[in-house]
């Protein structure tokens, strides 16, 4: 099972080398597959898809691979959790995280 605790701590990703522009624009395309491949819209789910588990693109800049090497994120590990995500809650969970956090972020923000 995928252990969020081994990706970095929050505070971890608020300071430090988390808060560079490039690697939060690398956690954003990241996060937004994720979204995209849990998510209930066909186009967005297969695109997600195709990126997440294309094995053969794993050298071109900006693919799944690479991206998780400049992340140092364990790209197999992370898939594998995705997966078990999508079959035990059919993303569900991750939806009311998301919804839960751009809430809390809009009111961080008032």
């Amino acid at each position: 099972m995928l252990d969020i605790g081994s990706l970095g701590s929050a505070e971890e990703m608020e300071h430090g080398e988390y808060r560079i522009p490039e690697r939060n624009l690398l956690l954003a395309i990241l996060n937004r597959a994720v979204l995209d491949y849990l998510g209930n819209q066909a186009v967005e789910r297969n695109a997600a898809k195709d990126w997440l588990f294309d094995e053969d693109a794993a050298e071109e800049s900006f693919s799944y691979y690479w991206v998780c090497q400049h992340l140092g994120i364990n790209a197999d590990y992370l898939r594998e959790g995705i997966e078990d995500l999508k079959q035990s809650s059919k993303g569900s969970a991750v939806k009311r995280w998301y919804l839960v956090r751009g809430k809390r972020e809009d009111s961080l923000a008032a």
